[in-house]
């Protein structure tokens, strides 16, 4: 029987009167609703071929393009509430502020963005060691805040913007800038041994427990040597912050001060969490540390970041 030996290829259409799936289009949507009752429509074709490899090659463009609709218009939605940003404009005639070796979070591509900050005239670029780049203008900042690593395995300085950018395919109003002090527990010995001796068993255990131990110690040490010098790295990059966009009309402080009265100047302050006053609580989905700042209440170590401005938050009693 020759048709035992073809190969077949079938083409649904979507059509009145089925149900609205989530792979349909909002334009084809609305055309089916437009012309549904006045229209003729099409439900399926089938083609018939006695080589297969036409088809298939067929049948794999398909599926190409279609995937490739689907990236365009999940781009397409995801740009079109986006407000325009105004262009960077590099510092060429001084020297640069730059901090190199940071992990941005969320991540441009792939499991983890490493790449080096830039201050500029008018806004702050990342430039991954990929080449991606994310600019973040000063005027867009609404809150910035610095955390130390103070009981805490990262550094970071985190943005949260007036209006969402892009950051690879997702919008995204946070962008957060940090380095990880302590990636894993130190190992003191990695010396291997037989786990079926008996006679080092008994040792074994109790060299765990004091592997534990000064491990513990260990960090409790390391933290304190290093908390000083990746927080004054990143002060001084805060500071340089401040002298650039200030002498281009855009005012970054670290510290509270007094209101500046021009309308031209976007004001941008450096909040630091205050640790003893955070409590745990669950904004997403596991427990976490919240803790406040001057003008919001933040947990910026888990992901999803958390952050709601003080003005949000129902106070009856008018007092924090």
């Amino acid at each position: 029987d020759p048709d035992r030996t073809a190969t077949y290829l079938r083409l649904n259409f979507f059509t009145p009167g089925q149900t609205a799936s989530k792979d349909i289009a909002p334009a084809t949507s609305k055309l089916i609703e437009q012309h549904g009752h006045n229209s003729m429509f099409i439900k399926e074709m089938l083609y018939r071929s006695r080589e297969s490899q036409r088809l298939t090659a067929a049948h794999r463009m398909i599926q190409e393009l279609r995937k490739r609709f689907r990236q365009h218009a999940a781009k397409a939605a995801e740009e079109a509430d986006l407000i325009p940003q105004e262009k960077l404009v590099k510092m060429r005639d001084q020297r640069i502020p730059r901090m190199a070796d940071l992990t941005m979070r969320p991540f441009i591509s792939g499991k983890k963005t490493t790449g080096t900050l830039e201050a500029h005239t008018n806004g702050l670029r990342f430039t991954s060691k990929k080449h991606e780049i994310v600019d973040i203008m000063y005027g867009n900042i609404k809150h910035s805040l610095f955390q130390p690593c103070e009981n805490e395995v990262m550094v970071l300085i985190h943005f949260y913007l007036k209006n969402p950018v892009l950051v690879g395919r997702k919008k995204s109003q946070n962008v957060q800038f940090l380095t990880e002090v302590v990636d894993a527990s130190v190992a003191l010995d990695s010396a291997r041994r037989s786990m079926y001796d008996p006679d080092e068993l008994d040792e074994e255990q109790r060299e765990r427990q004091l592997r534990k131990k000064l491990n513990e110690m260990y960090l409790i040490e390391f933290h304190f040597l290093v908390d000083s010098c990746f927080r004054r790295r990143f002060k001084e990059f805060c500071k340089k912050m401040e002298r650039v966009a200030k002498h281009h009309r855009f005012h970054l402080e670290y510290h509270e001060s007094t209101k500046i009265s021009s309308q031209n100047i976007s004001q941008i302050r450096f909040d630091i969490p205050y640790r003893d006053l955070g409590f745990h609580g669950v904004p997403n989905r596991e427990m976490v540390l919240i803790q406040p700042t001057v003008r919001c209440l933040v947990n910026l170590t888990e992901t999803p970041f958390f952050l709601v401005e003080l003005d949000r938050v129902p106070n009856q009693s008018g007092q924090f």
